[in-house]
């Protein structure tokens, strides 16, 4: 049966529709799920904001060096932050963003800092011009966007960093692996008739946004009444920190109980050879809290080392039910949809089941691994010899479940 043919059970479908018969749309449904944040951390709140009913605008302005040169000298001190809130416009904000963006643009990606970001404040009601804005901005393909919602305010967090090879290279590439390991372990499947992508979405809601660097969505989320999360998400951190990437995470887990996993990947860009953290994230199977089930560190010196990538792919824990929801974890998000959110839930299903496929631990082919390190080994080289050069001018908490079933089945260790 193809995902494309379904419309969810009739209880769920028939209980999701409104006063007129209709579907909400997929940020209705967010908006009502985040209304009910349950376990959050201070990652899911703007940590230096005051409210103000006005307009407001902040930046992390560029050094005077910076603001002069494309290729600021290793002596200049990195971009300083700053921040300043006076009542605006509308217009004259955006304008400042345009001019930050662009600003932002001519700082070489060396000298760039994860944690200088633009910042400004809009009243919620624009929430969704300045989502169209960025947009049709020409840089657009190189935002992070975030924001968060307190009171009447909207308080964005907008990462600006230029491309980067081996950043997007992680990224696309470890989602294209996900792929080719899905068919190896399930030869018969069609994969494009059961999964899909959303890529660098903005997931908005009630309570704030959030965007990854990619991600896998089972088409059944994309039927009528599905809420149209990611089942498996993607965040690469080159420039940022690692304690950023630990808070992007926790974050997408906050959104829903459909984020079934989330891959964390930081790379250590100053290594030579470069060398990084491939981590897994899962929810605990007793808790239903996020934690780690598999952390790798790897060394891209070390690829063709004989047995290295074979011990890389054998602590690699993977499970269908990472990337499909299976009846019992359909079961918990219904039960938790219909606690928060009551007759506008969205439809969910045992998508496992939908696809015909069985939950079992997914061997982890070894030259999948290898594939992976040399497509990151080769744009690392790419971008040491200079051979990027973009033009910039084109270019609601979850909770745990009320019930757990402990070590069952293929769960037998906490995150499994």
């Amino acid at each position: 049966m193809k995902f494309s043919d379904v419309a969810g059970d009739e209880e769920n479908t028939a209980s999701f529709r409104d006063s007129r018969g209709c579907f909400p749309s997929l940020p209705a449904i967010m908006s009502l799920l985040d209304r009910h944040p349950v376990n959050s951390s201070a990652i899911s709140r703007p940590s230096a904001h005051i409210p103000s009913p006005a307009l407001a605008f902040g930046t992390r302005k560029l050094s005077s060096s910076s603001q002069s040169s494309s290729h600021p000298s290793p002596s200049s001190p990195p971009p300083v932050s700053t921040s300043t809130q006076s009542s605006q416009s509308l217009k004259e904000i955006l304008a400042k963003i345009e001019q930050r963006v662009a600003e932002r643009c001519q700082v070489d990606d060396e000298y760039q800092d994860s944690e200088d970001r633009i910042e400004f404040s809009v009243k919620s009601d624009y929430i969704e011009d300045v989502l169209d804005f960025l947009d049709g901005l020409p840089q657009s393909r190189i935002f992070r966007i975030n924001y968060d919602i307190v009171f009447s305010e909207a308080h964005f967090s907008l990462k600006v960093a230029m491309p980067c090879i081996p950043h997007d290279s992680a990224a696309s590439s470890w989602a294209d692996i996900n792929r080719e390991l899905l068919l190896a372990n399930f030869p018969g499947m069609d994969y494009i008739q059961i999964f899909t992508s959303s890529m660098q979405t903005t997931y908005t809601g009630q309570s704030g946004g959030k965007s990854a660097d990619t991600n896998i969505v089972p088409l059944a989320r994309f039927a009528s009444g599905a809420s149209g999360y990611p089942s498996v998400v993607v965040e690469v951190g080159y420039s940022e920190s690692y304690c950023k990437l630990a808070r992007d995470v926790e974050k997408w887990f906050s959104k829903s109980p459909e984020i079934l996993t989330v891959y964390a990947i930081k790379l250590r860009k100053k290594t030579d050879p470069l060398c990084g953290i491939l981590q897994v994230l899962t929810r605990s199977n007793k808790t239903g809290i996020p934690g780690v089930r598999c952390h790798l560190d790897f060394d891209l010196g070390l690829i063709d080392n004989e047995g290295y990538c074979a011990s890389l792919a054998a602590q690699l824990r993977l499970f269908t039910h990472d990337y499909l929801m299976d009846r019992s974890a359909a079961e918990d998000a219904r039960s938790f949809y219909k606690r928060k959110i009551g007759d506008k839930r969205p439809v969910v299903v045992d998508e496992m089941d939908l696809a015909g496929l069985t939950d079992k631990r997914l061997t982890v082919p070894t030259e999948l691994i290898k594939r992976w390190l040399c497509n990151l080994k080769m744009a690392n080289e790419l971008k040491r010899s200079s051979i990027e050069n973009f033009d910039l001018g084109t270019a609601a908490g979850y909770c745990p479940p009320t019930s757990v079933q402990h070590g069952t089945g293929l769960r037998l260790e906490e995150f499994d």
